[in-house]
């Protein structure tokens, strides 16, 4: 089941979610951290940023945003790949 499409790679049937940052930063190649986990089947990720004001307490400083599969792991392999959050 088709549940949307990726510009980039086509359709989906499921989505990642990851810190506005991290999205936007991936179409310019940028590396901005990229601190994830699974929730159940769901796959998320953070910036630097956002884990930064998660450890003071605080809200992410990014809302989360869809991303396939595949650009989700596009956008671990520009950040160099890091293991997943306990």
């Amino acid at each position: 089941m088709t549940v949307g499409s990726c510009e980039k790679h086509g359709p989906q049937s499921s989505w990642t979610g990851v810190c506005l940052a991290i999205g936007d930063n991936l179409m310019e190649s940028k590396s901005v951290g990229f601190i994830w986990g699974i929730d159940g089947n769901f796959y998320w990720a953070i910036c630097s940023e956002c884990e930064q004001e998660r450890l003071r307490g605080n809200t992410r400083a990014h809302d989360l945003v869809p991303l396939c599969p595949s650009c989700f792991e596009e956008a671990w392999r520009l950040n160099g790949e890091p293991e997943q959050f306990p």
